[in-house]
């Protein structure tokens, strides 16, 4: 592991803390609340909590679904300048 992470793991054994990190794979460039959504499940898991992910479960569909709608819409554009392009070479 790199990073802050790591950082934090070090103080916290330096300083004899019991320390855990979770982490959950993510796109770095948007935002990601089914990710969120399994820390949080984790979490509920080890501490006994209740916390509701339906939420991040739904905004997470909500993501998904606009983002297939953004990649058929690309790849229409795309086919359509492909076509574009085969018509202008001679």
């Amino acid at each position: 592991m790199v990073g802050p992470h790591v950082a934090i793991l070090k103080e916290a054994l330096k300083r004899k803390v019991d320390s855990v990190i979770l982490l959950a794979q993510s796109h770095y460039q948007y935002p990601d609340p089914g990710a969120a959504s399994s820390v949080v499940n984790v979490l509920n898991r080890l501490l006994g909590f209740k916390v509701d992910v339906g939420k991040l479960l739904e905004q997470a569909e909500e993501i998904r679904l606009k983002t297939r709608e953004t990649m058929q819409r690309t790849y229409k554009a795309m086919q359509k300048m492909q076509k574009m392009q085969e018509q202008e070479l001679p």
